[in-house]
């Protein structure tokens, strides 16, 4: 029964944490959304510092992503631009 127990709250845990991670691609700039986060990760996490670290891996995943994607729609406009200047 208790490991019932447990595999309920981890199941739980990790429907909370995708939330705010969806939830945090979203909205980077919210603090609440971290604070949760950081909230969450709380019994694994014990240190400071190690939450600081977290939430700024957590920061710094989801700029590189966007940072990628922008690249590539420039690219993509970039490189549709060049073939329209061929056809011509």
């Amino acid at each position: 029964m208790f490991s019932g127990l447990w595999f309920q709250k981890l199941e739980n845990f990790k429907k909370a944490e995708e939330f705010y991670l969806y939830t945090f691609e979203k909205r980077p700039e919210d603090p609440k959304i971290l604070n949760a986060l950081f909230k969450l990760n709380k019994r694994c996490i014990k240190n400071k510092k190690k939450a600081l670290e977290y939430g700024q891996k957590q920061i710094k995943i989801y700029q590189n992503i966007n940072l990628c994607l922008v690249k590539m729609l420039i690219f993509e406009k970039s490189w549709m631009r060049q073939q329209d200047i061929v056809k011509f």
